[in-house]
């Protein structure tokens, strides 16, 4: 599965996370958009998955974030952190998740 949340959940309500999905034909069910309170999203961007996120001044960008995604396993271990503006970090993620489906499978055997 793939979560991605809103940092900017006062814009991206869960009527505006609708409409980004079918407007970029996600792959739902496998990648869920949420949103939820500021202060939690913020605190588990930077406290869980050690980016940052702040609230800017008035008049400027609403917030800043990183461009980062980060891979997290089943077990909620941090695997990784890949550019999202850079197409071969994405390549690389898309590797690492074939990565972690293949080693899910071999868990499953008995």
């Amino acid at each position: 599965k793939m979560v991605s949340y809103t940092i900017d959940p006062e814009t991206d309500s869960v009527a505006v996370l609708k409409d980004y999905a079918t407007a970029h034909k996600t792959m739902y069910p496998q990648w869920k958009l949420v949103t939820g309170d500021q202060q939690t999203i913020f605190r588990l961007a930077i406290h869980g998955y050690m980016l940052p996120a702040v609230k800017t001044p008035e008049g400027q960008e609403k917030i800043t974030h990183s461009p980062m995604m980060v891979l997290v396993d089943e077990k909620s271990r941090i695997r990784g952190f890949y550019n999202a503006l850079e197409p071969s970090s994405v390549d690389t993620l898309l590797d690492e998740i074939k990565l972690l489906r293949w080693e899910a499978r071999q868990s499953d055997k008995p």
